[in-house]
């Protein structure tokens, strides 16, 4: 009974279009707790739009391209509660919605405009996004691309949840590999998760996860410094440190990388595809790197 009473009141609630609906009347909420308790009545994720409505450039194209669009209103309505958390300068807001954003720029981390975050009823994102060109269609593409991957990942940790050991942390991984095809954000609890079921690398899914994160220090690290012969040293101590020749593969795919787009050095890049081809010859990324390696070759 209790929580019918309760369903009924939020329900009121959101159909009011007073605290809980945005200031323009328009389908976008404003109040971030109501669009969470209405997200988890209806059943649905959110959709958070970080903008800055009367001076961002990028976020002014986007809401006039695609989020102001009935098409989009429409198809997106069914699966996601929108939200939009404005950061104006000439815009007067509520003292409360104003104070409520400040902290949610906080909290998600965000540092530019527009920022487009995908999470489930509770908050939690499983994807980001900002200014995606080709109107409605490719957006609501994207959107069905990441919600299918996260059906399918939660799926498969809801499986996992289930089981023990390798078998679960076998499970997990399926499910981060899902997951990251669409380059959803990932719990970094899962990872841990799995690394400690795998703690003795029995299924080398402990090796996979401290090269990925040994990657991604790296990477990090050459973003910030654009020291790109520093990047290969290091990459060459991480190919030393692995013993799966699937890892090393992928190390060695990153140099070549490295080489071609960082340092616009093509032999170089060449080089390290081959040894990659090399290494791991039977794999389905093998006969990937050797179509590369052909059209490079080609390439003047």
């Amino acid at each position: 009974m209790k929580k019918a009473i309760f369903a009924i009141i939020v329900s009121v609630l959101i159909a009011s279009g007073g605290t809980a609906m945005s200031a323009t009347g328009s389908e976008w909420m404003e109040d971030f707790k109501a669009a969470k308790a209405r997200a988890t009545l209806e059943g649905k994720d959110m959709l958070l739009n970080f903008s800055g409505s009367d001076w961002c450039g990028w976020c002014i194209k986007l809401k006039k391209e695609v989020f102001s669009q009935p098409g989009f209103l429409k198809k997106a309505g069914k699966n996601y509660v929108l939200v939009e958390l404005d950061y104006p300068q000439r815009t007067k807001q509520p003292a409360r919605i104003k104070e409520q954003n400040q902290k949610l720029v906080k909290t998600y981390g965000v540092i530019g405009f527009p920022t487009v975050l995908v999470t489930d009823a509770r908050g939690r994102v499983y994807a980001r996004a900002g200014y995606i060109a080709g109107g409605p269609e490719k957006f609501m593409s994207y959107l069905e691309k990441v919600r299918k991957s996260k059906v399918e990942g939660y799926a498969l940790i809801a499986r996992a949840e289930k089981t023990r050991g390798l078998e679960k942390a076998r499970l997990l991984d399926q499910a981060v590999d899902v997951m990251s095809e669409s380059k959803m954000e990932i719990d970094p609890e899962i990872i841990g998760q799995i690394k400690k079921l795998d703690k003795n690398n029995e299924a080398g899914l402990k090796a996979k996860y401290e090269v990925r994160e040994g990657l991604g220090k790296i990477m990090q690290e050459t973003g910030q410094t654009g020291d790109y012969y520093k990047a290969l040293k290091d990459l060459d101590g991480l190919i030393a440190s692995v013993q799966s020749p699937n890892l090393k593969q992928y190390i060695y795919f990153v140099k070549a990388k490295i080489c071609l787009l960082g340092m616009k050095d093509k032999e170089a890049g060449l080089e390290n595809l081959k040894i990659a081809e090399r290494i791991a010859p039977n794999t389905e990324e093998s006969k990937q790197l050797s179509k590369m390696i052909k059209q490079l070759e080609t390439m003047e």
